[in-house]
């Protein structure tokens, strides 16, 4: 089933994955999304990694806070995520 918006669920995540500045920056694509789910990868740099030489948790949680924003957007409305509970 495709959103109520004029975007597909392809053109969303096109669209993320070519014009949002910061995913591109933390090289973050939009690889999935449906009605109620999404999904998201980084590619692993360097730059990535904490102290400890593993994923760095803001990382972890950025993810999740735009794979919660693509899917909370479907219905064509804008929407915020104000909280996130792991």
């Amino acid at each position: 089933m495709e959103n109520s918006g004029k975007e597909t669920y392809v053109e969303q995540m096109e669209r993320v994955n070519q014009t949002n500045p910061f995913m591109l920056h933390n090289r973050i694509r939009a690889v999935a999304l449906s009605e109620d789910r999404a999904e998201v990868r980084a590619e692993i740099t360097e730059d990535s990694l904490n102290a400890m030489q593993t994923v760095h948790g803001g990382l972890m949680f950025v993810m999740a806070e735009i794979a919660a924003g693509l899917v909370t957007r479907n219905d064509g409305r804008k929407y915020g995520v104000l909280g996130i509970h792991l």
